[in-house]
């Protein structure tokens, strides 16, 4: 049976060991839009699988407008799905406009997108944006 000195100092020495509260991290500005630049990349690339696979089910020609409320089926991400039936169309994680949709091209990130990008990916955003990188 331990004494009530002993039960005082051993939760005096458990309160000692206690690691500091740190504080919250502040967000970082540029963190933030790296995280929605690789998400719209990431739609980007569900977009483009959404249009190959209805151009493959529905033997749809190359150079194919295709309107992205037809992509709703094929896309896995109900984000993306609610975005494509969005009213005035669909938008990127920046909100500049997505589009227009082409069987078998690429779909292009907006101009305004990248040029938000260049200061947070830096030098190579041309290399991050690749393919999906319109005429600048």
């Amino acid at each position: 049976m331990k004494t009530p000195l002993l039960l005082c100092l051993t939760a005096l020495i458990c309160t000692a060991r206690a690691e500091p509260v740190k504080p919250a991290a502040t967000p970082d500005p540029m963190q933030e839009i790296r995280v929605k630049c690789t998400m719209t990349m990431e739609d980007l690339r569900l977009l483009d699988g959404a249009i190959d696979q209805l151009a493959l089910e529905e033997k749809l020609p190359a150079g194919t407008l295709v309107e992205p409320k037809r992509l709703i089926l094929y896309v896995t991400s109900p984000n993306l799905s609610r975005n494509l039936a969005a009213v005035g169309g669909p938008v990127d994680r920046f909100g500049n406009p997505c589009g227009p949709f082409f069987v078998y091209k690429p779909t292009t990130v907006h101009p305004k997108t990248v040029a938000a990008s260049k200061k947070a990916i830096g030098p190579h955003y041309k290399q991050f944006w690749g393919q999906h990188l319109g005429k600048e």
